[in-house]
């Protein structure tokens, strides 16, 4: 069955063919010889370039199967993946796009300025959180190592694991990942098991939540509810009280001396 999309911003750029699944035109290559779907949305690109990049789909494509069992869709293998489409479509640009890179506002920009940029996904000009956390979350699914570094050295630029690296926190602001909240880095860190990041992100999550909004969570405005696992939530809550305390001990220091 059809399904709705999940961003208006990129919709216009799907084809309104009449068959079961929508094209995501700009990551739909006519020489492409393997097509992606997802939630609906297909993707027509090339086996050597996802089969160079990742394990899993080199593996997969190794398999040997049947030519009565191949699924095909306009003439070519259909593969059915169980990702999110935009996480997909951030994945597959990454990867397979070297020209289009997304400017602030989640659009992809194909002006000469942007041509001129090396890739889709670059670690040193700023980019949006949703980006980042979707190339993250598939380079770690599929096994694109590189790839994956590349997404927890950017986001180390505001969540580092060193002091050294907290140090120069305000120096890679131009460079850093925009638009994320602490609480969405920790569950991301857990999620693909980037640790490193994990001390700072919950950090900034005690330093910047009160205490009832880290016990119950809270509504962002854009209507998502802000909240960490238990673990995490217990962790937050004594880090909240041992930050409290020790700034209780600092005030009355300061005014006893």
């Amino acid at each position: 069955a059809q399904t709705q999309p999940i961003d208006a911003t990129w919709m216009a750029t799907l084809s309104s063919e009449p068959a079961v699944y929508r094209r995501y035109e700009d990551l739909w290559f006519e020489d492409g010889n393997v097509i992606l779907e997802t939630r609906g949305i297909v993707f027509r690109v090339y086996r050597g370039i996802l089969a160079r990049n990742s394990s899993v789909f080199a593996d997969l494509f190794a398999l040997p199967q049947p030519l009565a069992d191949v699924e095909t869709y306009d003439g070519c293998p259909l593969v059915h993946l169980h990702d999110d489409a935009e996480d997909l479509r951030y994945f597959l640009h990454a990867t397979n796009d070297v020209r289009f890179v997304f400017d602030l506002s989640y659009t992809i920009r194909a002006d000469e300025a942007a041509q001129r940029m090396s890739s889709f996904y670059r670690s040193d000009v700023p980019t949006s959180f949703p980006v980042v956390a979707g190339i993250l979350r598939l380079s770690s699914k599929y096994n694109v190592p590189f790839m994956r570094e590349r997404c927890i050295e950017h986001l180390s630029l505001s969540y580092p694991s060193t002091l050294g690296g907290w140090r120069l926190r305000e120096r890679h602001s131009q460079s850093a990942i925009t638009d994320v909240p602490p609480h969405a880095v920790v569950n991301l860190a857990r999620e693909v098991n980037a640790l490193p990041l994990l001390p700072t992100a919950l950090y900034c999550y005690c330093a910047s939540t009160s205490l009832e909004e880290i016990v119950n969570g809270h509504v962002l405005p854009d209507g998502t509810e802000a909240t960490i696992n238990d673990k995490d939530r217990r962790a937050c809550i004594l880090g909240r009280v041992n930050l409290e305390n020790r700034q209780r001990r600092q005030m009355l220091g300061a005014l006893s001396s």
